[in-house]
């Protein structure tokens, strides 16, 4: 099975943030915001983007096959 990922980097911003908030080390073409890590979830799930989440929150997903990790290089 191929996998397609979303163009779309999903990051997490706290609801205090402004517009002119740094970007933490996220770039990318393409940026959703979101300011509740659930809705992050659900986003990444749906094949919306790429991003991270905390192992506690995306480890049913992983067992299911609904995400998968990234190969990430060092």
């Amino acid at each position: 099975m191929v996998r397609v990922f979303g163009d779309y980097a999903v990051c997490w911003t706290p609801s205090s943030a402004s517009a002119d908030s740094q970007d933490h080390g996220v770039h990318a073409l393409h940026l959703w915001h979101v300011t509740d890590m659930a809705a992050k979830r659900e986003l990444l799930k749906a094949d919306i983007g790429w991003g991270t989440l905390p192992d506690y929150m995306a480890q049913e997903a992983l067992e299911s096959g609904t995400l998968v990790r990234l190969p990430l290089e060092d």
